[in-house]
């Protein structure tokens, strides 16, 4: 890697693996207390608190804007609606229908369907990641 990765990663680093790490109130992302450092403890009372943490974390963790998730958000949405576009037949015609119309409908398609959430809490019992 270059310079400026390797910057990045010690930056990013040494906010994370310093003497402070060692207290057992060590904010691993500050503001979220969710991955604040417990009390020194066994293995397994830090595997299990690992295994509590979100499946989807907030951008904070990483060093991130809150924003970062909005960002992340539109190029999923992005590339999911240039997937689908990428699976239209590719039949020339006259009077074709541009992109807009194409994503337009398909969009409206899936919102007739009234698609619900998964519930993530239901998946996770059933296929735990552990």
């Amino acid at each position: 890697t270059d310079d400026w990765d390797r910057r990045c990663v010690l930056t990013t680093l040494m906010s994370i693996v310093n003497e402070g790490i060692m207290s057992d109130d060590f904010m691993l992302a500050p503001g979220n207390e969710c991955y604040q450092s417990p009390p020194t403890s066994t293995v397994g009372d830090y595997m299990e608190r690992i295994v509590n943490f979100p499946l989807n974390p907030h951008p904070n963790v990483f060093g991130l804007h809150a924003n970062a998730d909005i960002t992340c958000a539109q190029n999923e949405t992005q590339e999911l609606c240039d997937i689908m576009l990428s699976l239209q037949p590719k039949v020339s015609s006259g009077a074709g229908k541009s992109r807009e119309e194409i994503i337009g409908e398909v969009t409206s398609g899936l919102q007739a369907r009234h698609l619900k959430p998964f519930n993530l809490d239901d998946i996770t019992s059933r296929y735990p990641l552990s």
